[in-house]
């Protein structure tokens, strides 16, 4: 009996380990609000596969935001489970391309929690202060 509640355990464990460390993905929309309205929008999905070092962005539909599409972005960091990660993206046109305001670009995605927080650093607006962003943001889990 001993042996069996032991196959059990680690079938659960393995299974759990399994679902944790699958692939994630999730989906979300950038949008500003006009007379009630999005207006503005994109959305797209970022993607991180299992063992991979890099997070991949790509756009579904909308204007365009500061990745190209199907940009990799190399991870920095990834929480023990895998949830949070941590990636940049690094502008190979900055000083070339005129709408390229940062050469760094930093993203900070919950899988968790679907949402993600964005930062750039080393161009000319880096330190200005925002008062406050126009811009909202919805995500959700797709995988």
């Amino acid at each position: 009996m001993n042996f069996g509640l032991k196959s059990i355990a680690l079938m659960v464990s393995l299974f759990s380990t399994t679902i944790v460390f699958a692939d994630k993905t999730i989906e979300c929309e950038r949008y500003k609000v006009l007379n009630n309205k999005k207006t503005e929008g994109r959305v797209f999905r970022l993607n991180l596969a299992a063992e991979q070092p890099t997070l991949r962005y790509m756009k579904v539909s909308g204007s365009d935001w500061f990745l190209p599409s199907e940009s990799l972005l190399q991870i920095l960091w990834k929480s023990p489970d895998e949830l949070r990660v941590v990636a940049e993206w690094k502008a190979q046109d900055y000083g070339v391309n005129k709408e390229r305001w940062s050469p760094i670009y930093i993203l900070d995605i919950d899988f968790g929690k679907p949402d993600f927080r964005d930062a750039s650093y080393g161009g000319l607006a880096d330190f200005s202060e925002i008062i406050s962003s126009p811009w909202k943001q919805e995500c959700k889990r797709t995988d």
